[in-house]
C-alpha cells in the first residue's frame, strides 16, 4: 500500500509538470495612471494583463531602485516630485515566465497648457468615436463622451487613442481635461452630430464581362454607354435627380419620387436583344414601376419586386414590354413609384445572353464569341489572327500575334479575365510561342485588377526558331493572398521593337498547369 501510495504521487507530480510547460507569459499587460490634483505628487497605479500572479514595479525615482511586489488587484499609491519618471513593471506568470511593461509618467503642478485634442468620427459608423489629446505638462487626460447622465470619464494617458460608440443619433459633447499634478487642469469641450446612416453604403454589384455586341449601356461604369442621354428631360415632375460616387462607383439617384423619365438622343433598336437589366437600392419605397416606351408613345410598365435596405439586381425579359413597344425604336424610359421615396439606381442596359462573357484560362482564341480584347501599350500590339503557322504542336485555326513597334522597351499587351487566377492547386502556366529567332526574352505577367503595383512575373526565353515550342511559367512563389486577374505579355522586354518581322511574334494555348 505505501508502494501504491508513493508510486500515485510520484505521477501526480509529473503531470502537474507537463501543465506548466504549456503556460505562456502574461500577455496583454497595461496599466492605468491618475494622479491627485493637490500638489502632492499622489500617482495611484493600476496594472492589469492576462494571466498573471504578481506585479513588480519600480517607479523610476530613484538610484539602484529594488522592485516592489504587489498582488494582482492591488491599488499602487506612489508621491513623486515634480519631473519626468519611467514605470517599469514585470508582470510574473504562474510558471516564472514574465512581461515587462514601462510607461513614462511627467509629475508637474503646472497646469496643462496648448492642449490639443482631435476628434475622428468614423465615416462607416457615425456612432463610432475616437479621441486623443496632447498639452504641454499633462499627465493624464480625462475624456466624458457626453452620454450618460452620471458619466465616469475614461482615463487616458497622452497621446492615447480612446474609442466610444454611441446608441442613439443625436448632438453629444464630447469633454477633455487635462490634468497635472497640480489644483489647476484645462478643459476643452466640442459637440459632434451623430446621424443615421442613409443611402447605400455599398456599390451595386460589377456586372459580367460582355462582348460589346451583346449590350447597350444606358448608365454603367462597366460597358461603354451610347452617348448623349440626358437622364433629367423636363416633364414636369417633382423627382430631384442627382448623381453620387459611393465607394467610388458613379450612381444615379432620384429623391422625392413621383416619376421620371430618361430620354435617348437616338432610338434604342433592341429587338436583337433579351434583357433590360438594372441595379437598384432604396430603404422607403414600397413600388416601383419601369416603363419601355417607343415613339407614339407607346408604353407599358414593369413592378419591380421590392427588397429594402439592399441592392437588387434585375434581369427583365424584354417580352413584358414588346407587346406594346416596338423594341426596335426605343426612345424612352420611365420610372414611378411611391411618392416622395427615393432609389438609387445603376447598370442599366440592354443585352442578350451571349455564347460566353470575358476569356477565362485557358486562352486558345479559337472562340467567335468571346471578346479577345487585348489592351496594347507602349508599342506593342496583338490581334487574333488566322493561324499562319499551323504545323508541328499547334495546328490550331486561332493564334494571337504581337508585333511590337517602336515606342518604349517594355511595350507589350495586356487581358483581362472574367475572374482572378486560382492558384491554389496550378502555379506553372504553359504558353507556345513561335520566335522569328533564338534566345528572344518572353515576360508572363499577372496583376490586379485595379492596382498595377500588385504584380507577379517570371521571364523566359525561346529556344528555337520559326518553330513553335511550349514555354513553361513557374508561377510556384506567387502569393495566393493577392487577387490577379490581368494577364500580360511582353517580348524583349529592354528592347525597342521596330514593327519588323524579327519582332513578330505567335502565342497561343495560355494555360494554368500543375
Amino acid at each position: 500500500m505505501i508502494f501504491l501510495v508513493i508510486a500515485y504521487s510520484c505521477t501526480k507530480e509529473v503531470d502537474n509538470l507537463k501543465e506548466l510547460d504549456s503556460v505562456t507569459a502574461p500577455a496583454n499587460i497595461s496599466a492605468t495612471f491618475d494622479i491627485t490634483q493637490d500638489n502632492t505628487g499622489l500617482v495611484t497605479i493600476i496594472p492589469s494583463g492576462e494571466g498573471v500572479t504578481a506585479y513588480l514595479v519600480t517607479f523610476g525615482d530613484a538610484a539602484g531602485e529594488i522592485p516592489l511586489e504587489y498582488a494582482v488587484n492591488e491599488t499602487i499609491k506612489h508621491n513623486y516630485a515634480e519631473g519626468v519618471y519611467e514605470v517599469a513593471i514585470t508582470a510574473v506568470g504562474l510558471s516564472g515566465l514574465t512581461t515587462d511593461y514601462k510607461q513614462e509618467i511627467n509629475v508637474t503642478f503646472i497646469a496643462p497648457e496648448n492642449l490639443v485634442v482631435t476628434i475622428i468620427q468614423d465615416i462607416a459608423n457615425p456612432a463610432l468615436v475616437s479621441v486623443s489629446a496632447k498639452a504641454d505638462f499633462a499627465s493624464i487626460m480625462d475624456i466624458y463622451f457626453g452620454d450618460q447622465p452620471y458619466e465616469i470619464p475614461v482615463h487616458a494617458l497622452p497621446e492615447e487613442v480612446v474609442t466610444h460608440t454611441y446608441a442613439e443619433v443625436g448632438d453629444y459633447v464630447i469633454t477633455v481635461i487635462a490634468k497635472s499634478g497640480g489644483v489647476a487642469t484645462t478643459e476643452f469641450n466640442d459637440t459632434i452630430t451623430v446621424y443615421e446612416l442613409t443611402g447605400p453604403q455599398m456599390a451595386a454589384p460589377t456586372p459580367p464581362g460582355r462582348v460589346p455586341s451583346d449590350v447597350i449601356s444606358i448608365f454603367s461604369g462597366a460597358y461603354t454607354d451610347i452617348p448623349n442621354t440626358n437622364f433629367n428631360p423636363n416633364w414636369g415632375q417633382s423627382t430631384v435627380v442627382t448623381f453620387e460616387e459611393i465607394v467610388g462607383d458613379n450612381t444615379l439617384k432620384y429623391m422625392n419620387l413621383n416619376y421620371q423619365g430618361t430620354q435617348f438622343e437616338n432610338p434604342i433598336d433592341a429587338s436583337a436583344m433579351e434583357y433590360l437589366h438594372l441595379d437598384m437600392w432604396t430603404d422607403d419605397a414600397s413600388a416601383i414601376n419601369i416603363f419601355m416606351i417607343s415613339t407614339g408613345p407607346a408604353e407599358t410598365p414593369y413592378a419591380l419586386p421590392i427588397t429594402s435596405g439592399e441592392w437588387v439586381s434585375y434581369d427583365i425579359p424584354l417580352t413584358a414590354f414588346s407587346t406594346v413597344v416596338d423594341l426596335s425604336d426605343v426612345i424612352q424610359f420611365k420610372i414611378d413609384g411611391t411618392a416622395g421615396s427615393s432609389i438609387y439606381l445603376d447598370n442599366i442596359y440592354i443585352y442578350r445572353q451571349g455564347a460566353s462573357t470575358e476569356p477565362s484560362l485557358p486562352l486558345d482564341f479559337e472562340s467567335s464569341t468571346i471578346n479577345y480584347e487585348w489592351i496594347n501599350f507602349d508599342g506593342g500590339v496583338v490581334t487574333v489572327i488566322d493561324n499562319p503557322q499551323s504545323n508541328g504542336i499547334n495546328t490550331s485555326s486561332k493564334v494571337a500575334q504581337m508585333v511590337k513597334n517602336s515606342g518604349q522597351s517594355w511595350g507589350g499587351s495586356w487581358i483581362g479575365l472574367d475572374a482572378p487566377i486560382d492558384f491554389s492547386v496550378n502555379k506553372t502556366f504553359k504558353m507556345k510561342v513561335f520566335s522569328p529567332r533564338v534566345g528572344a526574352k518572353v515576360l508572363l505577367k499577372i496583376e490586379n485588377m485595379t492596382n498595377g503595383a500588385i504584380f507577379y512575373e517570371v521571364e523566359e526565353e525561346t529556344t528555337i526558331i520559326n518553330t513553335w515550342e511550349e514555354i513553361s511559367f513557374d508561377f510556384s512563389a506567387v502569393s495566393t493572398a493577392e487577387s490577379y486577374q490581368k494577364l500580360v505579355i511582353i517580348f524583349d522586354n529592354g528592347t525597342v521593337g521596330n514593327g519588323s518581322p524579327d519582332f513578330t511574334f505567335l502565342f497561343d494555348d495560355i494555360a494554368l498547369t500543375n
